[in-house]
């Protein structure tokens, strides 16, 4: 069998990298569902990989992973987007985060997804998926930067940024709190049959979420 290109092998992370985020963040969404006045410190969502979007309700989280993905699959002309590059970002160090530990469960279902990936679920999947992201647009990679060192704990050995690191589109985000009622349609070629069947039946379940 013919080895994946560079391309191809980028193809490849992004997409399994966007499938760890939108299981990830599908949890937690059922999880809060059940219990919305639970303790969220203890929780660990996507936005733990990328902290400036901390709050971002987790139904927001899961449109955006989706459109994200949309965008990504047809190859829009202005992608990646602000919001699209933290989104990737995010995915990706969640998906380094699972390949690290190898025992996670999470990381076996990112690979029984829709596409036959395994040829990229090896030793080298953390090494890359650093390389994929260092081989980003430049600009949004500093921006990403500035957002991270603005957002560090005063004990962080990330260095101190003020004014001017946040991204204003991308920071609205946080005040969204209803989502696309047809949100299920966004994941074709990312989610199983199943997964998109239960998101849909999760939305009309909780139609207040939804436009």
């Amino acid at each position: 069998m013919k080895p994946p290109s560079v391309r191809e092998i980028e193809d490849h992370l992004c997409y399994a990298s966007l499938r760890a985020a939108f299981l990830l963040t599908l949890d937690e969404l059922l999880r809060y569902s059940l219990a919305p006045g639970r303790d969220d410190t203890r929780s660990v969502d996507l936005m733990h990989f990328y902290p400036p979007l901390r709050g971002m309700a987790p139904q927001v989280q899961l449109e955006c992973i989706l459109r994200t993905w949309q965008r990504f699959r047809i190859s829009t002309e202005d992608f990646p987007s602000p919001l699209d590059s933290r989104i990737l970002h995010a995915s990706n160090e969640l998906l380094a985060s699972l390949a690290a530990d190898g025992r996670n469960p999470m990381l076996r279902v990112v690979f029984e997804g829709p596409r036959d990936i395994q040829s990229v679920n090896d030793h080298w999947l953390v090494a890359r998926i650093r390389c994929l992201q260092i081989s980003r647009d430049s600009d949004n990679r500093r921006a990403i930067y500035r957002e991270l060192a603005a957002s560090a704990p005063a004990d962080s050995s990330m260095p101190a940024q003020t004014s001017g690191s946040f991204d204003p589109n991308v920071m609205e985000t946080l005040g969204k709190w209803r989502v696309s009622a047809d949100l299920h349609e966004f994941g074709h070629g990312l989610l199983t049959a199943a997964e998109k069947e239960l998101v849909r039946d999760f939305f009309e379940e909780h139609s207040a979420l939804t436009e």
